[in-house]
């Protein structure tokens, strides 16, 4: 789930750096959805464009490659004016950050060394 890149710091003693990208993450990306929420329910599409094209972005740099793509389909459907199926993608979204949240977390709570 997590790229090599972020083990491979961490074994060479950058574990609290990536601990802490990993928790401003998930702490960004649950605000982030939860704004993205809002917009669906709303139906603003630019809102929804915008929110879910900065997660994409985000959990590109984390690794988190479900997310991102769940995001670039969220994204799509605004730019193609698909408006039934944003419930559907914010479920999936969601779903994916859950994963995301439950595999980085694994790798803050590992043994250290």
């Amino acid at each position: 789930m997590l790229p090599e890149e972020l083990f491979d710091l961490a074994r060479h003693s950058e574990e609290d750096l990536i601990t802490e990208v990993l928790s401003l993450f998930m702490s960004d990306s649950a605000s982030r959805l939860l704004a993205l929420k809002s917009a669906v329910l709303r139906g603003d599409t630019d809102a929804i464009r915008s929110g879910a094209h900065a997660l994409k972005g985000s959990a590109g740099q984390v690794g988190a490659a479900g997310m991102a793509e769940a995001c670039r389909l969220m994204e799509e459907s605004c730019v193609s004016a698909n408006t039934g199926h944003w419930t559907v993608l914010l479920e999936r979204l969601q779903a994916r950050f859950q994963e995301a949240c439950e595999a980085m977390s694994g790798f803050q709570e590992r043994p250290r060394g």
